[in-house]
């Protein structure tokens, strides 16, 4: 029988190695068999409908038959019985030839917030006769059960069974106990995975659900082949996903069809097919014929209008209507699920599901008839087989992912209609068939993104002809229409003629043409491009028989380099294009900075923008990582500005820098941009645990100020930040514009703590000798070094040169701009230490960061082994249908007044849809990556912290936490998150009375309220005054439902403004809770086991009669010590104790004051041995040893002369000692531990010592030295 302690260990083990928890339940038994040294263990797990079977078994065969995958009746165990197992967690034991029950109270009681080891007392109680023949027919004369539970409901049952009469330790109970609470818990997570596993599979269904219709055309035809092979994986799919015998999609006649069409998989495909066009059958498929097992609710105030809602039948449900019954019976249908396809009102189709009835064997233990044997207590307990006829039935999960499903094909259909909207109809100019200026628009401003990111020049034309509306008034409108058609005919075969196929030609507006040109090699060419283009417009029209003769003239820019924005490449190319028409007929400009100095209006509505940008929250900061790379470490990042205007869009900082410089603004956002780095330092470290450094740019007006270092010591005692925290960087202008005064402030500078860098080095035209005498740690080396290093030997050797200088001056070098594989390569050979840059990560939002982090911090444990396998939980699916009401209002052949109407009606539509389904995609994967951590921590002060943190950053409240109730309804705030500058009330106490007694019991039944406006919902005073000290001006309040108690809520709270909470945002927090819920379960029952686990192990080390350390403790002491004392080169001593004459005192005064003689003995030695690192413990029998470390053999003798007299003056009668009272021999050893010797040596030693002070006499004290001290 393997130790208590060891079976623990290796069941733990067993549980983290399982892959399935059939095969970890079998396992368990084996393991829990061999330790109780019984006939059989089985566990038996009960059906919903109360019934049960075995599921896993270790038996003797030759002693007991099997009972594996036997079934039981839920007559065999009664609803009191239930009951009262569920009532006995710590176990019930029936021994049959007593005829008497015992319920064990527990080995391992609570005592405050830690279980205690406790006597184990035990109640007897009668067994039920019918119960007792009952094992008796089973050939068990001892029962053990230990039930196992999951949130408080009866999930089965650990029995072990013995054929002969047996007792069970304390130690053997308490360690079953804990065993059965290590099941219980791994039940949950198992369970849990493969909920997680489910979902992902579901997920990766309703992904591809999403892109089935990519590229569809709007009226399919019956025999459409693209559609069928697209909707048959899908359609084989569902019948794994619904354990489904067939499955169908049904299209009505809408934005799809023309004509109803079904596509079908499995069963009863000939049957669906004919149903088609059956008005009943269609009028069920909308899910308006109610079924009895619909879960649907629909509120009381809902429209009298049918309601669409998913449905579920079973055949005879259908039995009214003849057609449709007799269909499903010859497909031998017995269950159907009806999934309406809709939005509200607006029903596109249904999809299908069908189980047929099915032929099911199930082993009974005893036959189920009327005979004798069946009276209970049943004598036959044979295996038989029953034959069933049934169909599954759909469960709540199956209804919940057919809606999911419903909604996403929804989502499909319509998002591709409006796509195809926007393609054939939004995006071209009615007349000349060009795209028109909004699809132009999306096209330039992806193609500018692109050119940012790869590095590629792009050129945009703009053309406009010269007096045109000469020609509408000479010869009328129509024949101007005619003519603009065939310019735009003109230059496509333009186009063509040069072969520029890649080239986007739009009508930008009246007679404007616009050109946009990918790839552009050089200038030059595309200068003789236009130029080439211009003059074919110089060429005849012939138009209503008149000879017309066009000029035209076009102007140019080129992306990024005159502009990083739709807004900019515009404006300038107008520009260039207003130059051209001053220069003549024909012309062709490109854009020149110097034309925007004469541009005044722009430029002046800009600069008013910019002077109010700080007060209406328009500038922030997006941070790009800077990693080490050699280990691939985040080494720090860069605070980039970042100017979103309402009225002009993303402004470039290389247009708003300089202006601000101008208008004197530079200080006031050189400072804003350190305090919010300052601010935002603090809070990532305060969420992430990590240490993280943020480097901002220090303009040249900063610098020059006297007071600078004044400034920053203000503003990192107002947000706690430390120097070595942020890093400031200068560039080679700001240095050279003062040098001598720039040295004196940088160097005051870094003597405060901050990290100096040098930006963009190489861009100036400073003496490199400049960087020996300035007060700095890194340099930058700027992106336009890096260009060419690839293919030119020659600037591959100027960056090592660069490089090297650095080094040998031993600064950290900065490569800025590394944004491929190669160039990380490369600069890695040369040196670098430091890289920044797209390839190792783009600029990012503040709010993103600390997940990014944490996902960097998961890699790296990823990369050394450590196990972070991701779990996934279920995620609501109300995000979809907001977004599918935004287009039900669409007929089939949708109409619009005009063409700009659609256009503007179709992508208004399209990107709603796109925004919402982006903000559901990123609260699912929130709740995600919750989940994830729930399953990769069972630390749950970690998993809560993580939760309000990233749920208060995704909202966007102000405070966020937790709150947990005690056993009165009061409660404390115990995990919290809150913005800057709304203050923490974690750790408050709360009791309010009127919260307690009017709101508690509405949560209690699981109640969600979200208050807009806390001053306008007739709150009582006192819970309004509470909010009001908490300055909350809305506020939203969760339940957390744990264990069908309310353990505690989520509270959301918005402090600066009222705020109204969206549906999504409910839904939410709504799932956020249930996760919240998972994780104080599995993380209490964690702490729980890891209590008893920590009890167990005490109690293993304890010696049950003396309350003392055992044989076992002073084996591992000893050990610990002796390798303590070896590397500290100090003695240990040892001291053996034996009362003396003990066996005659048992014999002359009985067994129970022997045991008193004892408890008295180990009390004494206890109290007289006080250093913390020595240890009393009973040897065996009446032996006791005392391990003394650090301690002479002059010292170990006195304290057992102490000892010796104080035993003695226990005074304890003894007839048969020389002094009439109870006396100990003592025998000590001291030894220096040297290498090649071991602790048996001093434990010999000692007990040479002893045995010398029993054979003179006993009550006396003998030191053995084992070798030199």
């Amino acid at each position: 029988m393997p130790p208590q302690s060891n079976l623990v260990d290796e069941i733990a083990v067993l549980i983290n190695e399982a892959k399935d928890l059939p095969t970890l339940l079998q396992q368990i038994a084996v393991k829990v068999r061999g330790f109780l040294a019984v006939d059989r263990i089985k566990i038996y797990q009960f059906a919903a409908d109360e019934s049960g079977a075995v599921v896993a078994e270790a038996i003797d065969q030759q002693r007991l038959p099997s009972l594996l995958g036997l079934h039981f009746p839920a007559t065999d165990i009664p609803p009191e019985a239930r009951r009262e197992l569920c009532h006995s967690p710590h176990g019930t034991l029936i021994d049959v030839a007593s005829k008497c029950k015992i319920r064990c109270q527990g080995l391992l009681a609570h005592t405050g917030h830690v279980l205690q080891p406790t006597s184990g007392v035990e109640t007897f109680e009668p067994v039920d006769p019918c119960h007792l023949q009952y094992l008796l027919n089973m050939g068990v004369l001892t029962s053990l059960t230990m039930p196992i539970l999951q949130k408080q409901a009866m999930w089965g049952l650990l029995v072990a069974h013995h054929s002969s009469s047996k007792r069970f330790s304390d130690t053997q109970l308490a360690t079953l106990e804990l065993i059965t609470k290590e099941i219980t818990l791994c039940i949950a997570q198992k369970t849990l995975q493969q909920a997680a596993q489910r979902q992902q599979v579901e997920e990766a269904f309703l992904q591809r659900v999403e892109t089935v219709f990519h590229g569809y055309q709007p009226h399919w035809t019956p025999s459409s082949p693209p559609v069928v092979d697209r909707l048959t994986p899908l359609l084989n799919e569902m019948l794994t996903l619904f354990r489904a015998d067939g499955s169908a999609v049904y299209f009505a006649p809408s934005l799809v069809l023309e004509q109803p069409r079904v596509y079908s998989q499995g069963c009863a495909t000939e049957q669906l097919a004919a149903l088609v066009d059956y008005m009943p059958w269609q009028i069920l498929l909308q899910g308006q014929v109610s079924s009895p097992r619909s879960l649907d609710q629909v509120p009381p105030d809902a429209p009298t209008m049918p309601q669409i809602v998913t449905q579920m039948y079973e055949r005879d449900d259908l039995a009214a209507d003849e057609t449709i019954h007799n269909a499903l019976a010859i497909a031998q249908v017995g269950a159907l699920l009806i999934i309406p396809i809709h939005s509200h009102q607006h029903w596109l189709g249904s999809i299908v599901l069908l189980r047929q009835e099915r032929q099911l064997e199930k082993l009974w233990a005893g036959r189920q008839r009327d005979d004798d044997r069946n009276t209970l207590p049943r004598q036959s307990f044979a295996a038989w087989c029953e034959h069933q006829h049934t169909t599954p039935p759909w469960q709540a999960a199956d209804y919940q992912l057919g809606q999911k499903v419903g909604h996403h094909f929804y989502i499909a259909l319509v998002r591709q209609h409006l796509a195809h909207l926007i393609d054939y109809q939004a995006a071209h100019d009615g007349l000349t068939q060009l795209p028109n200026a909004d699809f132009f628009r999306g096209q330039l401003v992806l193609a500018i993104n692109q050119a940012i990111t790869t590095g590629e020049l792009l050129a945009t034309i703009m053309i406009d002809l010269n007096h045109f509306k000469r020609v509408n008034n000479a010869l009328g409108v129509m024949a101007g229409d005619y003519l603009l058609k065939e310019v735009a005919q003109r230059l496509q075969s333009g186009l063509q003629a040069r072969s520029l196929t890649d080239a986007i030609l739009s009508r930008w507006h009246g007679d404007c043409f616009i050109l946009l040109l990918p790839n552009v090699v050089d200038s030059q060419s595309v200068k003789q491009h236009c130029q080439w283009l211009l003059e074919r417009l110089q060429d005849r029209f012939i138009v209503c028989g008149e000879t017309v003769q066009l000029t035209g003239n076009a102007g140019i820019t080129f992306a990024p380099y005159d502009g990083d924005t739709y807004e900019l490449i515009i404006q300038h190319t107008e520009l260039a294009l207003n130059e051209a028409k001053k220069q003549g007929i024909a012309a062709c400009v490109t854009y020149d900075a110097d034309m925007s100095r004469h541009t005044l209006s722009p430029r002046l509505a800009l600069e008013s923008a910019l002077s109010h940008a700080l007060e209406r929250h328009e500038l922030q900061l997006h941070y790009q990582p800077q990693v080490n790379v050699e280990t691939g470490e985040i080494w720090g990042f860069e605070g980039l500005l970042r100017w979103h205007s309402p009225e002009h869009g993303q402004v470039s900082p290389a247009v708003f820098i300089p202006m601000a410089e101008n208008l004197g603004l530079i200080r006031q956002l050189g400072f804003w941009v350190f305090r919010t780095a300052c601010t935002q330092v603090v809070a990532w470290q305060r969420q992430t645990n990590l240490s993280c450094r943020i480097s901002v740019n220090l303009s040249p007006h900063q610098l020059r100020d006297p007071d600078l270092c004044q400034h920053f010591e203000r503003i990192l005692a107002e947000t706690g930040a430390r120097p070595q925290d942020l890093g400031l960087e200068i560039t080679e202008s700001t240095v050279m514009d003062d040098y001598e005064a720039a040295v004196f402030t940088l160097g005051k500078l870094r003597a405060m703590g901050f990290e100096i860098a040098i930006d963009d080095f190489g861009t100036g035209y400073s003496s490199l000798s400049v960087l020996r005498t300035l007060p700095i740690d890194t340099f930058k080396i700027a992106q336009q070094f890096l260009q060419g290093i690839l293919s030119s030997a020659k600037d591959a050797a100027l960056y090592q040169v660069i490089v090297s200088l650095g080094t040998s001056l031993d600064l950290t070098i900065l490569a800025e701009g590394v944004e491929t594989q190669a160039e990380w390569d490369f600069v890695k050979s040369a040196g670098v230490h430091i890289v920044q840059g797209y390839f190792s990560g783009k600029p990012m939002m503040a709010g993103l960061v600390p997940g990014w982090l944490q996902q960097q911090r998961r890699r790296s444990q990823l990369s050394t082994g450590l196990d972070s396998a991701p779990i996934v939980l279920p995620k609501p699916e109300a995000e979809a249908t907001a977004a599918l009401s935004l287009v039900t209002h669409l007929t089939a052949e949708p109409t619009y007044p005009n063409l700009e109407q659609a256009i503007q009606q179709g992508l208004m539509e399209y990107h709603q849809i796109q925004d919402l389904m982006q903000q559901q995609t990123e609260r699912e994967h929130l709740v995600l990556e919750i989940a994830n951590k729930i399953r990769q921590s069972l630390d749950l002060g970690y998993i809560l912290e993580t939760l309000v943190t990233e749920v208060r950053q995704v909202l966007g409240c102000d405070r966020l936490f937790l709150f947990q109730f005690d056993e009165h309804w009061a409660g404390e705030v115990t995990v919290e998150s809150v913005s800057d500058p709304v203050y923490s009330i974690l750790g408050e106490w709360i009791d309010e009375p009127c919260f307690r007694n009017e709101y508690v019991k509405l949560y209690r039944q699981g109640r969600v309220r979200a208050i807009d406006d806390i001053t306008q919902v007739g709150l009582h005073a006192c819970h309004l005054h509470m909010l009001q000290q908490y300055q909350v001006k809305s506020n939203l309040v969760l339940p957390i439902l744990y264990q069908d108690d309310l353990w505690g809520l989520m509270i959301a709270h918005q402090c600066d403004a009222v705020r109204h909470w969206q549906s999504s945002e409910i839904t939410l927090m709504k799932e956020i809770a249930v996760q919240a819920a998972i994780a104080i379960h599995q993380g209490e029952m964690y702490q729980e086991l890891q209590a008893a686990n920590a009890s167990l192990e005490q109690l293993a080390h304890l010696d049950g009669l003396t309350q003392i350390p055992n044989r076992r403790k002073f084996d591992e002491h000893l050990a610990h010590e002796w390798r303590r004392a070896l590397r500290s080169h100090q003695s240990l001593s040892l001291i053996l104790c034996d009362i003396d004459h003990f066996k005659q005192y048992n014999d002359s005064y009985g067994h129970q004051a022997g045991d008193y003689c004892l408890q008295q003995v180990a009390q004494t030695l206890s109290q007289l041995v006080q250093r913390p690192s020595d240890l009393v413990t009973r040897y065996g029998g009446e032996e006791f040893a005392i391990v003394l470390p650090d301690t002479t053999a002059e010292g170990a003798l006195h304290l057992a002369q102490k000892l010796q007299a104080h035993v003695r003056a226990l005074s304890l009668p003894h007839q048969h000692s020389a002094l009439g009272v109870v006396t100990i021999s003592l025998g000590v050893a001291t030894l220096l531990p040297q290498a090649g010797q071991s602790p048996n040596q001093l434990i010999e030693a000692a007990d040479q010592a002893l045995y010398q002070a029993k054979a003179a006499g006993r009550d006396r004290c003998c030191v053995q030295t084992a070798s030199p001290v």
